[in-house]
């Protein structure tokens, strides 16, 4: 598999082992590369304990991603749909169970196997980066597995969790 080669200020998104095989995806910009398909990076969403800036990491190109490109995004989510939740910071995949009265608001499955509420401005559609291309989920499966993960939950065992 090629690694992706990126320039300084590009905008990219990357994953912390930390997260495991769940992981989130937080925005980053590269600063600049160090060699051996490592790149210095500053992140755009967390903040160092101090709250003087911004955390920076030396990251490898497998942690790396571009972000996503901007898909337009429904008025309302529908049951099922793949989506990333903003939480911590981070995106985190998971999958519309249900939808609340007032359509503005979610209850998401995550990857995590957590059920959350999150508005409609904290989520997104979810995209996939497979061999260097943003693909759209298939239906018919939902993957709740990291970006490189490939572990499928059937929908039939969505809609159980669904009804509770």
């Amino acid at each position: 598999m090629e690694m992706e080669e990126y320039n300084e200020r590009a905008l990219v998104e990357v994953a912390n082992d930390e997260d495991g095989p769940n992981r989130a995806w937080y925005a980053a910009i590269i600063v600049t590369p160090v060699g051996n398909k490592r790149y210095l990076i500053q992140y755009t969403t967390m903040r160092t304990d101090d709250n003087s800036g911004f955390f920076g990491k030396v990251m490898d190109t497998l942690h790396i991603r571009p972000r996503p490109p901007d898909i337009e995004v429904p008025d309302q989510f529908v049951m099922l749909d793949q989506v990333d939740a903003f939480y911590k910071g981070g995106w985190w995949k998971g999958v519309i169970i249900k939808v609340l009265s007032d359509d503005s608001k979610y209850h998401v499955y995550l990857a995590t196997h957590e059920e959350m509420e999150f508005k409609h401005s904290e989520l997104r559609l979810h995209q996939d980066w497979i061999d260097g291309k943003w693909t759209k989920p298939s239906p018919g499966m939902v993957g709740l597995g990291g970006s490189d993960s490939r572990s499928y939950l059937p929908l039939f065992d969505i809609l159980l969790l669904a009804g509770d």
